[in-house]
């Protein structure tokens, strides 16, 4: 509640990501989340969704640990229930290096789901978000820390404060500039 309150004074909007319908439900009624969102290890969980799909909040899913298969069934489980969600590409190693990104997904996402994609980035440096963006993903995850000094696997990968401000940058700047995304589509990573 505390966190949730300095985002409303700084105009963050607050969410988080239960791993249960209990923890779902304390968010929602005591915290007041805006939007969900479901990590990959989550997804099959259809008591959680089910929940989270009632609240008609977004929701915004993870394919990360995800078969193909499990991708279906969600996207299947969603829309029956005419949730408003989004989904995110993603390979969950941490690192992951470039090359196994498989950035393709998203298009693959984009044209079998008909629903807006993502991506979720646990590479090193802004890249690999930037040629996601310059692909069509509407949605960039990146962690954020204040250090890659502090304890946990996390802050390995994640973005300081200097360089997230950067990616933004980057981002707007692609959205402005067509030959800018052709630049990064392009580019070799």
């Amino acid at each position: 509640q505390e966190l949730k309150k300095y985002c409303d004074e700084v105009g963050i909007i607050f969410f988080s990501t239960p791993m249960s319908r209990g923890a779902a439900k304390l968010l929602n009624e005591q915290v007041g989340v805006k939007l969900w969102k479901v990590g990959s290890g989550d997804i099959l969980d259809f008591v959680m969704l089910d929940y989270l799909a009632s609240t008609k909040k977004p929701i915004i899913i993870s394919g990360g640990m995800s078969t193909l298969e499990e991708v279906d069934l969600v996207v299947d489980f969603l829309k029956k229930r005419n949730a408003e969600f989004a989904l995110l590409h993603c390979v969950s190693k941490y690192p992951c290096p470039p090359e196994e990104l498989q950035l393709q997904t998203i298009d693959f996402f984009k044209e079998g789901y008909n629903v807006p994609t993502g991506f979720s980035d646990h590479s090193i440096g802004m890249d690999s978000a930037l040629a996601a963006v310059a692909m069509g993903a509407q949605i960039i995850e990146k962690h954020f820390s204040l250090s890659r000094d502090l304890w946990g696997s996390d802050h390995k990968v994640s973005m300081t404060p200097q360089e997230l401000g950067d990616l933004v940058l980057g981002i707007r700047n692609l959205e402005k500039d067509i030959s800018k995304k052709e630049e990064y589509l392009n580019k070799e990573l």
